[in-house]
């Protein structure tokens, strides 16, 4: 499923949570207050949002850096590929958004969309050359 785990609401096919789509909100890649946007607008829609750790696990797309040490400009690497990657699950979701016609839910992730590239340029920027 490109957007994520989906669940079976009111007769038809609607996003469990967006916050499914990328990396969730425990992990740091999501701004201060998206997280209750994600849930407020699942709820809206009919649809479950993330219920535990286990959960969040289970739904995680990011793969984690267990490495003991990570250098600067690696990490800053890896955080823009990171944030490149997330675009793509919110694009992916604002697909699945369109098809629905949830306007709202697709205004807010064009929103988390302009963030995320924000934030892919300005992390590959501060990585320099390698």
């Amino acid at each position: 499923m490109p957007v994520g785990a989906l669940a079976e609401d009111r007769g038809g096919r609607i996003p469990r949570s967006v916050a499914t789509v990328g990396q969730p909100t425990p992990i740091g890649y999501v701004g201060q207050g998206q997280e209750n946007q994600f849930a407020e607008r699942a709820r809206k829609i009919g649809a479950t949002t993330l219920r535990s750790i286990g959960d969040v696990a289970r739904h995680q797309r990011l793969g984690d850096n267990d490495e003991g040490f990570v250098g600067p400009r690696e990490m800053l690497a890896e955080l823009a590929e990171d944030n490149r990657k997330l675009t793509g699950f919110l694009r992916s979701a604002h697909e699945v958004c369109d098809e629905h016609g949830d306007v709202a839910t697709a205004s807010l992730i064009e929103n988390w969309i302009d963030e995320a590239e924000r934030r892919t340029w300005f992390l590959f920027e501060a990585a320099g050359p390698r």
